[in-house]
């Protein structure tokens, strides 16, 4: 009787120690992440932009760059747009004037975006036009009309517009940052576009 008692002891005993060692283990985790549905980017080209009357002065030139590349980076911050890049064939096709529906779709792109400018004494007139390259057909035409110093906003604009019509989603381009910096010395505060620019020191 007492071998049989102690027997049983000696095996609650091992029980324990093993239920301890074992809970002392790190047990594998297991599990499945969900994440929302994934968002299939617009693959748009963006044509170099235009003015009819002719680059009149160099100003004119880096107007008509910076319009077009504030324009795409607007496009790319949404995260609704991949925006095509051109290879160096592609290129020296469209210096000759021999560009092709074809072309746009070689380089993988849906749409085809285009625009051009015009000076209008001080102010600007700025027509965007988007095509849809697959069907070659126009869905998208606007005219922008702004000051020459608030080019950058004119772009935008167009940039709030093309994505409003095309995904239905409205773009966050006219919102204002506000940051502390020391950059003076001291701690002072500052606002800017969300891109950065038009910076403001506010104390």
């Amino acid at each position: 009787m007492m071998r049989k008692t102690a027997f049983t002891a000696f095996f609650w005993i091992l029980l324990l120690v093993n239920s301890s060692g074992l809970s002392q283990t790190r047990p594998e985790v297991g599990g499945v992440i969900t994440i929302g549905p994934s968002i299939e980017l617009l693959s748009i080209a963006v044509e170099d932009f235009r003015m009819p009357s002719g680059f009149v002065t160099p100003e004119d030139s880096m107007l008509v760059w910076d319009l077009n590349k504030v324009l795409s980076d607007d496009l790319v911050f949404s995260l609704y747009f991949n925006v095509v890049e051109a290879d160096s064939s592609f290129l020296a096709n469209f210096a000759r004037g021999k560009m092709s529906i074809d072309d746009w779709i070689y380089l993988g792109a849906q749409l085809l975006l285009s625009a051009r400018i015009e000076r209008e004494g001080d102010g600007l007139l700025f027509t965007v036009d988007v095509t849809d390259i697959f069907r070659n057909k126009n869905i998208y035409n606007r005219d922008f009309m702004g000051s020459i110093e608030r080019y950058r906003y004119l772009a935008h604009d167009a940039a709030a517009d093309i994505l409003y019509n095309l995904t239905g989603e409205e773009g966050s381009y006219f919102s204002r940052i506000v940051y502390a910096s020391d950059a003076t010395g001291n701690f002072e505060i500052y606002t800017c576009d969300f891109d950065g620019y038009a910076l403001f020191q506010i104390t």
